[in-house]
């Protein structure tokens, strides 16, 4: 092998490892500053849903500096602000402990991310190495997901241990050495880009993106579709995206794909996106089959931009990259806020507008003549590279322990309930507290937790799994009971058995948030203990509507002894809602407790109390609180029941 192979595959190596990390923490960056939206600006300053989109927008609008720092630097230069900035920002972001700092760390963070995909296709049309682009740019995604996954869905940079900061070091060090590598290789050198005529379909990027941290990486997701453990579900995505992998490898080897060819593929995909809500065999099959046909037409997009005369701007390339990143914020918000807000259409309909998109992005691309000086074909090798993606759903699975019921203690043995709405995981100051939050449950001592705002992958909420979390955070067992949608709604953690369970749907069927209750049969000694655990409808002026869930709550319980009614009921306790749960039997816990030590929201400031614990006369109660916490936005309520 001579010396100029070797260098060949050094630098191939080098711009490799770039790009895949550059794509981690690109994607790990996305999930930090889309719930600092939200959580951040808008619930903590108060700043309102529709002034969100343009503030976002205008976040991601940075990603056009790209041109100038070019201009400015050149080539080597500014690929490397993308790359070391990158890797620095990323490690600057495992030490913060603010809000604030999450918002502006995530939006340099984005900003680089944007610049080096700008950059890395650039130095792609200058090299002709799309192909390789294409495979690391997915390898990157799928690494990304391995490592979520390996974390049990909670990113890296919410966890403070020490083993989460050596990983996170150990990757920015990696990432930086591999730059200088590739600099003293001589990998960066121009960066060209396509005709318009050509380059339009980069603008795919963004809904691309959309679709996967929606959809088809999102383990937490497949685990709530599909009933399954998080590692088991964590396998079955990362098998998806071996094989997506190697039907890449085989593409940029072949090539074969004509423009009619790649209509029918993107369309499937669209056919993907439809049964979002569909659980067991057809979710999961649903989401494997768009991982395959979404990481093929990205690799069709990609290698078609090496054909033509090239230009040494890069106008266009940051344009449409831009526009593609634009489109991203815009669905991410529409999703969302269409819980919010009335929208004329539901979240449903969203990600099938993005696969269309990028389904006739893959159509147009199709259409152009390839590349005529193609690459050396990409080595089968390289297959083996994925499947060291493998390890990191073992590396959860090996730690995995599936939480067992502790034996019924004897009759007359107190017992510790609590209600929490934990906010999606997320603090009063607007940072992801999950931990902090199980350390409140730990530290109550709680036997039978009634959770609120339980979030199951959704990407607005940093695509957690909180309930699986928690569970194996505290060893206990749980009933999950979506209302919203299959990714959110009640939860119920019991340290004893749950005997039975029913779900149910609370009218009105037309509300923007749908809302339900779990009833739960719990064997806690002295015979079956009744638990029933909701969150009401929300707006201040939603009291008739609450009158109706009281009603149909309070017919479902029709009058059974031993019961437990609890949850973020929404309501003061002067309000009617409340008044009919007091006239039919039930006690709230809370009675003795005089204001302000019973109010619960705002738990920063709080001046009401509407979340509650309600027991029938033949439960004794006692030492009812309400803990002075800001790990959410509501404070919880805590009560010993029993002898």
């Amino acid at each position: 092998m001579t010396e100029s192979t070797n260098q060949s595959n050094r630098s191939a190596a080098a711009m490799a490892v770039v790009t895949s990390l550059c794509v981690v923490f690109g994607m790990q960056f996305l999930r930090i500053i889309l719930p600092a939206f939200r959580y951040y600006l808008r619930d903590t300053l108060g700043i309102g849903s529709l002034t969100l989109a343009p503030i976002a927008l205008a976040v991601f609008a940075l990603g056009l500096l790209a041109i100038p720092v070019l201009r400015i630097f050149g080539a080597r230069v500014a690929l490397g602000i993308a790359v070391v900035g990158l890797a620095l920002v990323r490690l600057l972001a495992q030490f913060s402990t603010q809000a604030s700092f999450d918002l502006g760390l995530s939006a340099i963070g984005v900003t680089l991310f944007v610049f080096f995909m700008i950059y890395a296709a650039g130095q792609a049309r200058h090299t002709g190495n799309w192909g390789r682009l294409a495979f690391f740019v997915l390898f990157g995604v799928s690494l990304d997901t391995g490592i979520h996954t390996a974390a049990a869905t909670l990113d890296l940079v919410w966890q403070f241990d020490t083993i989460p900061i050596l990983i996170v070091l150990i990757l920015t060090l990696a990432l930086a050495v591999a730059y200088r590598m590739a600099l003293a290789e001589g990998s960066v050198t121009e960066l060209d880009e396509s005709a318009w005529g050509l380059a339009w379909p980069l603008l795919a990027v963004g809904p691309w993106i959309f679709l996967q941290m929606l959809m088809y990486q999102n383990v937490a997701r497949t685990a709530a579709l599909s009933g399954l453990t998080l590692p088991l579900a964590g396998l079955l995505v990362t098998l998806g995206n071996l094989a997506g992998l190697a039907l890449v490898l085989w593409f940029t080897r072949s090539t074969r794909i004509s423009a009619w060819l790649a209509l029918v593929l993107g369309l499937l995909l669209v056919v993907t996106t439809l049964p979002h809500e569909a659980s067991g065999v057809v979710g999961v099959g649903a989401t494997i089959a768009g991982q395959l046909l979404s990481f093929l037409l990205l690799a069709v997009i990609l290698v078609r931009l090496g054909a033509g005369e090239p230009s040494r701007t890069l106008a266009r390339t940051s344009i449409l990259v831009i526009v593609g990143m634009e489109l991203l914020v815009l669905f991410s918000f529409l999703y969302y806020a269409s819980y919010d807000i009335a929208l004329g259409f539901r979240s449903p309909a969203l990600p099938p507008a993005a696969a269309l998109i990028f389904a006739l992005s893959a159509w147009g691309a199709a259409r152009k003549a390839l590349p005529e000086d193609q690459p050396a074909p990409m080595p089968y090798s390289l297959a083996w590279l994925g499947v060291l993606l493998l390890a990191f759903p073992a590396l959860l699975w090996l730690r995995w322990d599936t939480p067992q019921s502790a034996q019924a203690p004897g009759g007359g043995t107190p017992l510790k309930v609590m209600t929490y709405n934990i906010h999606q995981g997320y603090s009063a100051g607007g940072r992801m507290e999950l931990e902090a939050q199980a350390r409140e449950m730990e530290n109550a001592g709680a036997d039978i937790i009634a959770l609120q705002e339980v979030s199951r992958g959704n990407l607005i909420n940093g695509s957690s799994d909180t309930i699986e979390w928690l569970s194996q955070r505290l060893g206990m067992p749980y009933v999950f009971g979506p209302t919203m949608d299959p990714l959110w709604g009640n939860a119920v953690l019991s340290r004893y058995p749950i005997t039975s369970f029913s779900l149910h749907e609370l009218s009105p069927d037309d509300l923007l948030i749908r809302r339900g209750y779990i009833d739960a049969e719990i064997e806690a000694g002295g015979g079956p203990l009744r638990v029933l655990a909701t969150h009401y409808h929300h707006p201040e002026d939603g009291s008739d509507i609450r009158v109706i869930q009281s009603q149909e709550i309070l017919e479902g319980w029709n009058g059974s002894p031993r019961t437990i009614f609890l949850g973020d009921l929404n309501a003061r306790p002067d309000a009617p809602e409340m008044v009919m749960l007091s006239e039919a039997g039930f006690t709230d816990t809370l009675v003795g407790v005089s204001p302000p030590a019973s109010y619960t929201w705002y738990s920063a400031d709080p001046y009401q109390q509407i979340d509650y614990i309600w027991v029938t006369p033949d439960i004794s109660f006692r030492d009812a609180f309400v803990p002075g916490l800001t790990a959410s936005d509501h404070r919880p309520v805590v009560v010993e029941v029993g002898d």
